[in-house]
């Protein structure tokens, strides 16, 4: 049993298929709800409907679905730079205040005045004003008091461009107190944080419900400051924030974008920073430093916040020097936690740098689904792009590229399923199409890559469930040459993880140091229905001769259960050859006693090596072992040229093990459209046992009562 994702299986056993809720997307009259997951097992897509209106009425609908209500409603409490508080309060507002505080009190004080307040930038829409908040006290919102930037004082007509800015004078900054619970809007204006003292925030929700944050922009400041933070959700707030950019930069021990603690946070649409850098224009969640000392900092962070959901958004972190840094980080209760559709993307300059943060969530299984998470072409030395660990078990579920992007030398991890406090993360890895490392300037371009590159990460048994993903665990390739060269695609060396229908790759570098490994499994853990490569970097430049060994090995197992996979170590064209460096290509590497292997394509230099005398499966049965057996440690090819490879009879009359029905054949797969197929001849057709086979194969397709071998049934 593991938490539920979109794949057409009952995974938590509560009697019902995908049952994962609803995705509701959009504003006002456009809101849309879909069923999470389709039909077909894939997910749905959540689409606004859109609007027909262009302008919005007074009828308390969000018309034109732009985050404002009433927005180009003429009835409002009117701000300009030329007003005056005193005469507006005389005359009813018949004139326009000068201060944004006066026009939001006298709404909310008087009940016969619209629910809103209009601020102009002057007399025409070229030109632009900024509005302090009060000099001793917060500038403060009223309870369904809705705040609309960028009118012009003339006819009091919206205008297109930003023209007004909030000022406010204390850390706060716009404050909506707990009195807030009818839904109320601050929309459309620059916020200017206040740098005087040593913290600053641009907005403070403080136990305020019903809030809307929409179109805003939190330009950075250029003070350096011990706090820094651009919205701040407490004490059991809940606000949406809608197309709105939030920068922060240049905080010492705090520094966050948005932040949320014991709130419920909607963030939808903020969209505009792109992957690429952090500095673009537009809209989205961008969280750039400029010099963090030793402090801690994210673009949002959700702390005991349960039900709160970041979607079609774009999140953009980075740090400067120490501390921790990520685009989004999820600590205490996630209960109900959502990132869909989103862009995170992290600079990676710090040592614990992550674009995705998740720990001890209080046993919840935050769902991250649909997105693209990426880093920056940064600096950071061990880079972890997805870090889970302690009593948090993510779903990092059907997102389309997990990708780190490596520009020096050092150890990349795009996923990591860990340990903290004694406490396994057992997070789920599933339908995740690119998760893995890739290159700044492409295969055989000049950058330095990885020293180490790792697809998949899970230590102890932080990993309950990797399945349908495509993972490359990638060192450097091409032209390329990296100190060491590690590539491994998924490392579960002591986890009881199900491994189950991936496509995965362990790529090293052609240097003398590194090597290549597909999959590492340990003891409890099954691996089934996988299409597997342990495999040298191609190097078109031959470099230095070594004096030493460049294994490839497509799976080394201690002790797990192995059934119905295609395993294959490359480079086999070499393997006759002798010299100084050998490349030994095991298609799996037998590294600790025990273990089943049954129904298994194992291809390589040698299709089976045992590291030791001690390393004997207890069973090896159906197997396709074209490339022979290496018993008790021996090695191919040898520096003597002898060849101590076992044929297939000999291993299914071996007495170190339950041997039986194995084969010794070249030629089971061929070619299909999306991955190999077997042959209409293939001599693995009916081959394996039923015994411990998986009842449906990679594709989903139904195993027969004489199941084929690999990871594929025939079909005609």
């Amino acid at each position: 049993m593991s938490p539920e994702t979109c794949n057409g299986v009952d995974d938590d056993c509560n009697g019902a298929v995908d049952d994962l809720g609803t995705f509701t997307c959009g504003v006002g009259a456009c809101v849309t709800t879909v069923t999470a997951c389709g039909p077909n097992a894939e997910l749905n897509a959540c689409v606004p409907a859109v609007s027909s209106a262009t302008v919005d009425g007074c009828d308390g609908i969000d018309n034109d679905c732009d985050g404002a209500v009433d927005e180009d409603c003429t009835a409002c409490a009117r701000v300009a730079p030329n007003g005056d508080d005193a005469a507006a309060l005389a005359d009813g507002n018949a004139t326009p205040f000068a201060s944004v505080q006066a026009a939001i009190d006298f709404a909310s004080t008087h009940p016969d005045a619209p629910p809103r307040v209009c601020v102009a930038g002057g007399a025409t829409c070229v030109n632009s004003a900024t509005f302090d908040g009060p000099a001793d006290a917060d500038l403060t919102m009223r309870d369904g008091i809705d705040v609309f930037a960028n009118y012009e004082a003339t006819t009091w007509s919206r205008c297109s461009a930003r023209t007004t800015t909030l000022a406010p004078q204390t850390p706060a900054g716009v404050v909506f107190p707990s009195v807030v619970t009818a839904p109320t809007t601050l929309d459309g204006f620059v916020i200017a944080p206040s740098i005087a003292g040593t913290s600053t925030a641009a907005v403070t929700v403080n136990g305020a419900k019903n809030v809307v944050l929409s179109n805003l922009f939190v330009p950075a400041i250029t003070r350096f400051l011990s706090v820094v933070d651009g919205v701040v959700l407490e004490s059991g707030a809940e606000a949406l924030l809608f197309r709105s950019r939030i920068e922060v930069t240049n905080g010492g021990s705090e520094l966050y974008g948005i932040k949320s603690i014991a709130s419920r946070l909607r963030v939808e649409d903020s969209t505009g920073c792109a992957a690429s850098t952090n500095s673009a224009s537009g809209n989205g969640i961008v969280y750039q430093t400029q010099g963090l000392a030793k402090g801690n900092g994210s673009a949002i962070l959700l702390e005991d916040s349960p039900g709160s959901r970041v979607e079609s958004s774009d999140v953009c972190g980075g740090v400067g020097n120490g501390g921790h840094a990520a685009a989004v980080e999820i600590h205490g209760d996630g209960t109900g936690v959502v990132l869909r559709d989103d862009v995170l993307a992290v600079k990676l300059h710090g040592m614990t740098s992550s674009a995705l943060m998740a720990t001890d969530c209080a046993g919840a299984a935050p769902w991250i689904v649909g997105n693209r998470i990426v880093d920056d072409h940064g600096s950071a030395s061990s880079p972890e792009l997805v870090y889970a660990a302690g009593d948090c078990h993510p779903r990092i579920d059907s997102n389309p590229s997990i990708n780190l992007v490596l520009s020096t030398p050092g150890k990349g991890t795009a996923i990591h399923c860990g340990t903290l406090g004694g406490v396994d993360s057992r997070c789920i890895v599933s339908n995740n199409r690119d998760v893995g490392l890739s290159f700044p300037d492409g295969i055989g371009g000049p950058s330095v890559t990885a020293d180490y590159g790792y697809g998949v990460v899970c230590d102890n048994a932080s990993c309950a469930r990797i399945d349908h993903n495509g993972i490359a665990g990638v060192a450097g390739i091409g032209a390329q040459v990296s100190v060491h060269g590690y590539g491994y695609g998924v490392v579960a060396a002591a986890s009881n993880a199900l491994i189950s229908a991936n496509t995965i790759v362990g790529m090293g570098s052609y240097t003398c140091n590194g090597d290549a490994l597909g999959v590492s499994a340990g003891n409890g853990a099954r691996v089934e229905n996988n299409f597997i490569v342990g495999s040298r970097g191609y190097n078109p430049i031959p470099g230095p001769s070594c004096d030493g060994e460049q294994p490839a090995t497509g799976l080394a197992a201690a002790g797990a259960d192995v059934d119905s996979n295609y395993v294959y170590a490359w480079p086999t064209a070499t393997c006759g050859a002798i010299n100084m460096a050998r490349t030994l290509a095991y298609g799996v590497q037998l590294v600790a006693a025990g273990g089943t292997f049954r129904n298994n394509y194992i291809s390589g230099c040698a299709s089976v090596q045992e590291a030791g005398a001690s390393a004997d499966p207890l069973v090896f049965e159906h197997n396709d072992i074209p490339n022979g057996y290496l018993d008790e440690g021996a090695v191919y090819p040898n520096y003597d040229f002898s060849d101590p490879r076992l044929g297939v009879s000999q291993v299914n009359t071996a007495t170190d093990m339950t041997a039986s029905g194995n084969i010794a054949e070249y030629a089971c797969f061929v070619n299909g459209s999306t991955h190999l197929v077997l042959a209409a001849s293939s001599a693995c057709v009916d081959a394996g046992t039923p015994t411990g086979a998986p009842g449906f194969d990679y594709d989903g397709v139904r195993r027969d009562a004489t199941p084929d071998i690999g990871p594929v049934e025939y079909v005609p």
